[in-house]
């Protein structure tokens, strides 16, 4: 990659929180990321592990709430 394209590429990506690499058109584009899964504490997570702590805590609340 040439150091341009970089240069570009690292002032796109500087103020993003979160974003994904995907192939669209023939080519590797930086979107922003918009599943609710990937952001913050749950980008350290395996997409089922997050799923299911929330799982968990609903359970949770229904009991105590039931």
């Amino acid at each position: 990659m040439n150091e341009n394209r970089k240069k570009l590429i690292a002032e796109k990506n500087k103020d993003l929180v979160s974003c994904s690499i995907v192939y669209k058109d023939g080519k590797y584009t930086v979107v922003d990321e918009t599943d609710f899964w990937r952001r913050g504490i749950m980008k350290e997570l395996p997409v089922l592990g997050s799923l299911s702590i929330v799982a968990f805590i609903g359970v949770i609340i229904t009991v105590l709430f039931k």
